[in-house]
């Protein structure tokens, strides 16, 4: 069987500022991820709404990554942080990606910013601005979750793992049907959901720069590109 195509969301950064030479910008470390799960990993760049169905239909799961703050327009609020960090554009395909993901089943894994942007495109809200969840490197772990006993997360991820954490915003109101799977024992944030009958899990940390000292965070990968070979066969 040919390897499962896993298509990763890339962000756009300026290779110098107030010059107009963008490249796309996403961690290697997905990629690496994907191909250490026997995945063949391609970025994505941001584009049209229009052409998110042709993106969705040529590969066989989406993964969504990190970056800036989703924009609170897209979940009916104002501004409420002196932080200006949004591209619209990104938002509105990535959006475009998901409704296109979900509409043909294709597997679903979404990290940090990936996980506020599905809870954001099924219907939910965000915090726009909390404390104590930037907490250095991603390369440290930050502190421990609770994940619910029985979920798709807890085959992966024991209650007391311990993540990283380098996120200043945090899901609120949850997506439709969107299940919480795992969360910060400190205070209650929510740290991974899942969407019942569906092959999607979301996480709020950074598990693709734990893949080389962690078994759990790649096998957040391993279980994406099973998801994928098994949606292929059906």
């Amino acid at each position: 069987m040919p390897k499962v195509l896993i298509g990763i969301s890339a962000n756009e950064k300026p290779v110098v500022p107030d010059l107009p030479i963008i490249h796309l910008s996403s961690s290697r470390n997905f990629a690496d991820g994907v191909k250490k799960a026997d995945g063949l990993p391609v970025y994505l760049p941001v584009s049209t709404e229009d052409e998110a169905k042709d993106y969705m239909t040529a590969i066989d799961a989406l993964l969504l990554t990190g970056g800036q703050d989703v924009h609170p327009s897209f979940y009916g609020q104002e501004r409420q942080t002196e932080k200006n960090d949004y591209d619209i554009n990104r938002d509105r395909f990535e959006l475009a990606l998901i409704k296109e993901a979900l509409a043909q089943r294709k597997p679903i894994l979404a990290v940090c910013r990936g996980m506020q942007l599905l809870n954001v495109a099924l219907g939910g809200t965000l915090n726009q601005e909390i404390s104590s969840h930037a907490l250095g490197s991603p390369l440290q772990l930050a502190h421990q979750i609770e994940a619910v006993e029985g979920s798709d997360l807890s085959r992966l991820f024991t209650s007391g793992a311990s993540v990283n954490s380098v996120h200043h915003q945090s899901l609120d109101k949850l997506g439709q049907n969107l299940v919480v799977t795992a969360r910060d024992p400190r205070d209650g944030t929510i740290e991974a959901v899942e969407l019942p009958n569906y092959p999607l899990l979301a996480v709020q940390w950074h598990p693709e720069f734990l893949i080389d000292q962690s078994v759990s965070d790649q096998s957040l990968f391993d279980d994406l590109v099973e998801k994928a070979k098994a949606a292929k066969q059906v």
